[in-house]
C-alpha cells in the first residue's frame, strides 16, 4: 500500500521509488502553499484507473482538500499519474487563493 506523509489517499497505484519522491514532492509543496491559514490542512486523494485493453491505464484524479471546515475539490484525468495529479493540486491552489482573495 502506498502511503504519503499528511496525505489520505485511496486506490493508489503502486508506483516506483522515483515516482513516489516526486509525487510526494508535490504534496509537500501543495500543503506548504495552502497551510498559512491552517495548521493542519487534510488532503484526501483518490485515484480510478482506467484500462481500455492497451497497455497504458488513464488516471481519474479526484481530490479534496479540508482548511478549518472549508472544503475545496477538484478533478481531472490524463494518462500520466504525475500530471494529472499536479494538475489537480494547482485547481485546488488556485481555488484557495481565489476564495482567500476575496476575503
Amino acid at each position: 500500500m502506498v502511503s504519503f506523509d499528511d496525505v489520505e489517499v485511496s486506490n493508489f497505484p503502486e508506483v516506483d521509488e522515483i515516482d513516489h519522491g516526486i509525487i510526494t514532492k508535490n504534496f509537500q509543496n501543495f500543503l506548504q502553499k495552502v497551510s498559512y491559514e491552517c495548521s493542519t490542512p487534510k488532503l484526501h486523494i483518490n485515484i480510478k484507473e482506467y484500462d481500455k485493453g492497451g497497455l497504458k491505464k488513464q488516471h481519474e484524479v479526484h481530490a479534496k482538500l479540508d482548511l478549518n471546515g472549508v472544503l475545496f475539490v477538484a478533478s481531472g484525468t490524463d494518462w500520466q499519474l504525475i500530471t494529472i495529479i499536479q494538475s489537480v493540486l494547482d485547481k485546488l491552489e488556485k481555488e484557495v487563493l481565489k476564495k482567500h482573495s476575496k476575503q
